[in-house]
């Protein structure tokens, strides 16, 4: 069973549904309502559950600030354009959220466009693809648009114009319609005729929408810690590990464990939370914790456990160890790391979920009982009780993995 939490800020990197593709009534070939207002067009990418958006009128940057404030705080929006080449190929440029509608006019300007008459879908560049994708990369992303549709460069190019097109354009990324798959091989890097030096490049799908109903009909998920242009330039460089397009992936692949600890708080141990607590978050998924030796690693998994209760599941060569570690010195050069004197008493708490709920365990050296909180809407305490065993499982410390190798070995 597997669950995930949009709530649940975890450190490090997750999957985000990218729409890189929109259009507004700005673009003169806008099917859709006409007096839609940028809020209408936010409300429509955040109720197609998406992360982020680009932005992208046909040679226009008119809707750019507008439905920049609608979105703050609800939707990150990347700013950008479709542009017309000379040869009539499209091609997506992307900027950075913080640019304004300035900002893509400057880009348009230095691509050729024409901004007496800007918003034109027919109005081309003076520019080859070749040259609007250089400028467009220098600026920020740049996408060959539907490669595979109208207007895309299996469309508007052919023999050694496409090749070059392909495999020597500044590009980020190809905009795939499908299902064509007779020429999906000249983009994925399996033909090798059209295969670029560095590598095949990603291969991205959008809505292309042109009505509010079509946002996010299409999309791409796309791993980073928190959307912006530099997260999304590296996850379209690492497409193996770091893209999947919407149509045929995972229905949400930030799903994870059902039972996963979120948060380990430390409070007044021999080295470990003294003045203030010490808070360690962890992901759902693979977690590393590192420093030199000494530092504490593995007496943070060893309070996991304790606050856990897992004690007795240690074989019995090791349970020594953590014996040893899990009690108040009698004197100074005695072995333990918890402390109960004039400076304070030792205090565990471990926040985790299971099943979609969240559970806080709280133990205290001087009582040595396990306090659960049910957190039933994840900002308020409900219920009290005593720890269950079963809700998950404590992995071992460094230290005491190597000792069960060798112990297993012997």
């Amino acid at each position: 069973m597997t669950t995930s939490a949009i709530d649940w800020n975890w450190p490090g990197a997750r999957w985000w549904r990218f729409d890189l593709h929109v259009h507004s009534p700005q673009s003169s070939d806008w099917r859709g309502d006409a007096s839609a207002t940028p809020q209408q067009w936010v409300e429509a990418a955040v109720a197609a559950r998406l992360h982020a958006v680009a932005l992208t009128d046909h040679n226009s940057s008119g809707w750019v600030d507008r439905v920049k404030a609608a979105a703050a705080g609800r939707l990150a929006v990347f700013p950008g354009a479709e542009i017309t080449t000379d040869s009539g190929a499209h091609l997506l440029v992307i900027l950075p959220e913080e640019a304004d509608g300035g900002r893509v006019a400057g880009v348009l300007g230095a691509c050729g466009v024409d901004l007496a008459h800007p918003q034109n879908a027919q109005a081309r560049t003076t520019k080859s693809f070749l040259e609007v994708a250089e400028v467009a990369r220098k600026s920020g992303i740049a996408i060959a648009a539907h490669v595979d549709g109208p207007a895309g460069l299996v469309d508007r190019l052919s023999g050694g114009a496409l090749r070059a097109a392909i495999r020597e354009a500044h590009l980020d990324a190809f905009e795939w319609k499908g299902p064509h798959t007779d020429v999906r091989s000249r983009f994925d890097g399996t033909d090798p005729s059209f295969t670029r030096p560095g590598g095949a490049l990603a291969i991205v799908q959008s809505s292309d929408a042109h009505e509010l109903d079509h946002i996010g009909s299409r999309f791409t998920w796309l791993k980073m810690a928190r959307p912006s242009m530099e997260g999304l330039r590296l996850a379209l460089m690492d497409p193996d590990l770091s893209v999947q397009v919407g149509d045929g992936g995972p229905a949400d692949p930030n799903a994870h464990a059902n039972c996963v600890i979120e948060k380990l708080s430390v409070t007044c141990t021999k080295h470990i939370g003294n003045g203030t607590p010490f808070e360690v978050s962890f992901s759902p998924w693979l977690n590393a914790i590192i420093g030199g030796r000494g530092t504490g690693k593995s007496s943070l998994v060893e309070f996991t456990r304790l606050v856990a209760r897992r004690e007795s599941e240690l074989p019995k060569f090791l349970r020594k160890s953590f014996d040893d570690l899990a009690r108040v010195p009698a004197s100074r050069g005695d072995l333990g790391l918890l402390r109960n004197d004039e400076r304070g008493e030792s205090e565990l708490q471990l926040i985790y979920r299971r099943d979609g709920a969240r559970f806080r365990l709280r133990w205290n050296v001087t009582t040595d009982v396990i306090e659960i909180h049910f957190h039933r809407d994840h900002r308020r305490p409900g219920s009290v009780g005593r720890c269950d065993r079963e809700r998950y499982r404590v992995c071992c410390s460094a230290g005491a993995s190597a000792a069960s190798e060798g112990g297993l070995s012997s």
